[in-house]
């Protein structure tokens, strides 16, 4: 997926493209030009722990920003891998099977995966 190709499926999967951030925006071309997996956040979640996750995600990856975000809110129940991971729309196949994996391996079982089940 080259550069322009990542910024359309990021501005398709919001509702408002015109509340992509370009800070962010520019986080994720960056992440994808260095092999990082590509993410955005819900629309229906777009706030300061969605953005800082997303840009945490794609400055660290995707176990080191939840680590971060545990860290930094240990007791804050919007910090929670669960709410975090809820909040990620995969752009890159890459980061579909990384979020898929990362679900699994915390035992996070979505709507999805009971109706595929």
């Amino acid at each position: 997926m080259d550069t322009a190709a990542v910024k359309a499926a990021i501005r398709a999967s919001v509702t408002d493209p015109s509340a992509i951030d370009s800070i962010s925006l520019d986080a994720a071309i960056r992440a994808h030009e260095t092999g990082l997996p590509v993410y955005w956040h819900s629309r229906s979640y777009s706030d300061a722990f969605a953005t800082i996750f997303v840009d945490l995600v794609h400055s660290v990856g995707l176990d080191a920003a939840l680590a971060e975000m545990r860290r930094r809110h240990p007791t804050h129940p919007e910090a929670g891998p669960t709410r975090l991971l809820a909040r990620l729309i995969p752009i890159t196949a890459d980061a579909r099977a990384e979020l898929s994996a990362t679900r699994a391996q915390l035992g996070i079982v979505t709507r999805a995966d009971r109706s595929a089940a």
